[in-house]
């Protein structure tokens, strides 16, 4: 009886450890191959950009390509200082702007890996001027301030 006891609970702990284990090794699968045999992996686009998130691009994807699929920057994004933080490899500062001025930017291609995140940041003028409710209040006490002198 506490042979069977023993025995249980040995299997209970093995199968909870196998499901363990098979979640862990769930994630290591980063490229992804569709029917129609093109081999895709993501990234993700956060920051001052029109739509931010996780994209399935395909392999040798370049950052301004995923730029793309992300809606592009927006105004006021800090294009000089784009990061591009990666798994295997420590983050990467990216002048942007230099690349897109550049006669020939093919000369300065940034090839994405599995599971790169770009951030884009927001100037803190631009930032400032989109959500600054004080500054919106001082304008109109200025504007009323002008109304009444007049």
């Amino acid at each position: 009886m506490i042979f069977l006891k023993k025995f249980y609970i040995y299997i209970i702990v093995l199968f909870l450890l196998s499901i363990a284990f098979s979640n862990q090794n769930s994630n290591k699968y980063e490229y992804i191959s569709g029917e129609d045999g093109i081999i895709r992996f993501r990234v993700n686009v956060i920051g001052h950009v029109k739509s931010p998130g996780s994209y399935l691009v395909y392999d040798g994807c370049d950052l301004i390509t995923a730029l793309s699929y992300a809606g592009g920057p927006l105004e006021g994004s800090k294009l000089d200082e784009v990061m591009i933080y990666s798994q295997t490899n420590e983050p990467r500062l990216i002048n942007l702007s230099n690349i897109l001025d550049d006669d020939d930017p093919l000369n300065n291609f940034i090839v994405l890996h599995p599971n790169d995140t770009i951030y884009l940041e927001q100037t803190k003028f631009n930032y400032f001027i989109n959500n600054s409710r004080f500054l919106n209040t001082i304008l109109q006490f200025i504007n009323l301030y002008i109304n009444i002198t007049e």
